[in-house]
């Protein structure tokens, strides 16, 4: 957890970025299950991202 406070403001702002995004699509998405699973791909992602 050797972050600065810099880098992690960044990565937060992409997080909540990459959030509006994706309730969005599901709002667009008629296909819910579709737009879950890519929701679950993207927190994943997110949590790669938190570990390094």
């Amino acid at each position: 957890m050797g972050f600065k406070k810099e880098e992690n403001q960044k990565i937060s702002e992409l997080a909540n970025r990459w959030l509006k995004n994706s309730q969005q699509l599901i709002k667009q998405h008629k296909n819910k299950h579709r737009a879950s699973l890519m929701l679950g791909k993207g927190c994943l992602m997110a949590k790669k991202v938190s570990m390094f």
